[in-house]
């Protein structure tokens, strides 16, 4: 009754070869969907623990959006999961031959009127392979046609929206295209699937009890879609399928000749249960009304760190109680993914919680006490590690200039004012700023240490110029040293790093356009409570402003480290002004977000990436980057951990670049890290 089996060229052509490039998008549909989840999961705990940190610059009707998707968490993770399950299903249900008997036995029982002894629609199989035949193909061919007219037209309003332009060749952006509709059509199969589960089990509702309802119809259908091998696709023998399978669905007391009875077993039995009567919502009601009682409560303890505990053991009894409600009256829409999706998101929302009882605390920091990275000391003094040495062969990074001509910055400043800004009292800093540097310089402002990054903590430092040239003003933004400071980072970022996590799996940020993955990340951050993120940056530029009204002819650096680097990399692609960030986290896939370009980043900043450091392998840089060794004193590869350390990071280019003309003295600091035979020289090996 196929093509296939009778040996069609066309036929076996498009299941053996054409048809994988159908499970494989089903499949990086699905992880961009758990990305995007996870992403809002993260946003929405750092916005909430906002409000509950008592930040009286959130407007109030933001904090009451905040509470309420607060409140629905617990449905939208089972809802999340039983998107995921079902694109799994159709992931499984599209690589076994032959293909899709599940979605499309599911589609056409949904479409029957179960009443009586009604005849089945004999027009719901063609109708089905249709609406498949044009999901699969012509969403994928409109996105294809789409960008071929804007390569040969230009581009219009309605043509952008269909596509996502890539940034490779003229057959690169097609391919991108292409690939960006068969997402498009991967999710109006999810859809469709969903819908029609959803429609069976009302029909399996209503029809408990009996023999042949319509569970045992979508079995039945399936098991012969199956074993009589009907792939899908409206081919000439439609009729002769229709007609076989029209009959097979009107026995409704007995079955074939050529299958035995026990086609009423597992699959049916489970839609054969006892009525569920109240006990699925009564379990809902006990397992959610403490959840319903955790938020407000949480709000209104003063030591709110406890509490969150208790919140999140009450958010997970939540969400079991609306999984059973969906798996007693919907039972076709939970599977085994379900519950391992579901689990996945309470371990995220359990660490979070955790996290949020230091966020909560006074903001303890994990980094006080700096001490100088350098001191200067005279020409002749005697120091542990040599001091008085040019470098032969240094990083580029350190050849170029920083600053203006009367008033010359080194890379190794700015990384020593990067290090400064970490230290939480404003009046030490001020001291390490007069004994780091000559005399002469200023500091300008140095902005509270406090335990949230919005705004970020600032320390901006005026070296005056000599002989009436011009100033240079840097402003270093701390990086990552506070609880707060590690949600906001992982906030900002979970979108891509768990994106990047799945591509060990599948190569998704190699197939998926960027663009398409810029839109998913962008439009995460719309959903959710918008504002706190943009706030960081935001107040940096609104900072710089201030002082360039004050200081009009002077020249602006921009520095930092880790999530410090981040957001002076974003400030420093706005504003058109050079940054030397270390160790930032990348914008490529984010920068949408940021509201950046990439050739803006590309003219502006410049990254150093030392070895082994894993957080700027977080999304990808757009701007010049600086890569640097990171390894022991014997020449080894260093711990990832202390590879993210601004004193290793400063100790090996201080090794390979020496720190004329100021020939200050970094023994303290280097000592460990740095042995004098390396010092100007390479690596062995």
């Amino acid at each position: 009754l196929n093509q296939v089996e009778k040996g069609s060229m066309m036929a076996t052509l498009y299941f053996k070869v054409l048809w994988w490039r159908f499970p494989y998008s089903f499949l990086i549909f699905t992880l961009l969907v758990l990305a995007a989840f996870i992403g809002m999961q993260m946003q929405l705990f750092y916005s909430l623990f906002e409000v509950l940190n008592d930040n009286h610059d959130m407007v109030l009707g933001k904090q009451v959006r905040i509470v309420a998707l607060f409140f629905a968490l617990p449905f939208a993770m089972t809802v999340c999961a039983i998107l995921v399950d079902q694109l799994c299903d159709l992931v499984l249900d599209a690589v076994e031959a032959p293909y899709f008997t599940k979605f499309r036995a599911t589609l056409v029982v949904a479409m029957q009127d179960m009443s009586g002894d009604k005849r089945a629609k004999m027009w719901c199989f063609t109708l089905v392979d249709w609406f498949g035949l044009v999901v699969l193909e012509g969403f994928p061919l409109i996105t294809l046609c789409c960008e071929l007219w804007t390569q040969t037209f230009g581009t219009t309003r309605i043509v952008s929206s269909l596509t996502f332009v890539g940034h490779g060749g003229k057959l690169s952006n097609l391919a991108c295209a292409y690939f960006s509709g068969l997402t498009v059509a991967a999710f109006f199969f999810a859809v469709a699937l969903t819908v029609a589960d959803l429609v069976v089990g009302v029909k399996v509702n209503k029809a408990r009890g009996k023999n042949r309802g319509p569970a045992w119809h979508l079995e039945r259908l399936q098991r012969q879609l199956d074993r009589r091998s009907i792939y899908p696709g409206p081919f000439k023998e439609t009729a002769i399928v229709t007609q076989f399978l029209q009959e097979s669905f009107n026995r409704q007391h007995k079955t074939a000749d050529d299958e035995p009875e026990s086609v009423d077993c597992e699959h049916f039995m489970l839609y054969r249960q006892s009525p569920p009567g109240r006990n699925p919502l009564v379990i809902f009601c006990i397992c959610a009304l403490p959840w319903v009682v955790a938020v407000p409560f949480t709000f209104s303890l003063s030591q709110k760190g406890p509490a969150l505990l208790v919140a999140a053991v009450c958010l997970a009894s939540a969400a079991y109680g609306t999984s059973r409600v969906w798996s007693a009256y919907f039972p076709g829409l939970i599977g085994g993914t379900y519950w391992a999706v579901l689990a996945f998101f309470i371990i995220c929302a359990f660490s979070s919680f955790a996290g949020g009882t230091q966020f909560m605390g006074n903001g303890d920091n994990l980094s006080t006490g700096q001490q100088n990275i350098a001191v200067p000391v005279a020409a002749n003094a005697t120091t542990l590690l040599p001091h008085h040495w040019d470098a032969v062969n240094p990083y580029a990074v350190c050849r170029q200039p920083w600053g203006t001509e009367g008033a010359p910055v080194t890379a190794l400043d700015l990384a020593s004012l990067a290090w400064i800004s970490y230290e939480p009292s404003c009046d030490h800093v001020a001291e390490m700023v007069q004994t780091s540097f000559v005399a002469g310089n200023e500091l300008i402002e140095c902005t509270e240490y406090a335990v949230s990054p919005n705004p970020p903590r600032l320390v901006t430092v005026r070296f005056p110029a000599k002989d009436g040239g011009k100033d240079t003003i840097v402003v270093a933004v701390k990086g990552t040293s506070t609880i707060a400071d590690v949600y906001y980072d992982t906030d900002l970022y979970a979108t891509i790093k768990v994106l990047q996590a799945f591509n060990f799996l599948a190569p998704v940020l190699a197939v998926v356009p960027r663009e398409m993955v810029q839109w998913v990340i962008y439009h995460v951050r719309r959903i959710g409570p918008r504002g706190g993120y943009q706030t960081s940056w935001a107040s940096v530029i609104e900072s710089i402003n201030g002082y360039k009204a004050k200081y009009p002819d002077a020249h602006y650096v921009i520095t930092g480290h880790s999530l410090g680097g981040g957001i002076g990399e974003v400030v420093s692609a706005r504003m058109g002004i050079p940054g030397l960030l270390f160790s930032a986290p990348g914008s490529r896939y984010s920068s949408r977000v940021f509201g950046v370009s990439e050739e803006e980043m590309q003219r502006n900043a410049v990254v150093v990436i030392p070895d082994n450091d894993v957080v700027p392998r977080v999304d990808l840089h757009d701007g010049t980057v600086q890569n640097i060794q990171c390894k022991k004193k014997d020449g080894s590869a260093e711990l990832s951990l202390l590879c993210h350390s601004l004193a290793k990071t400063s100790c090996e280019m201080w090794r390979a670049c020496g720190d004329a003309p100021w020939f200050r003295d970094y023994s303290a600091t280097c000592k460990g890290l740095v042995g004098k035979e390396e010092l100007n020289g390479y690596y062995e090996g």
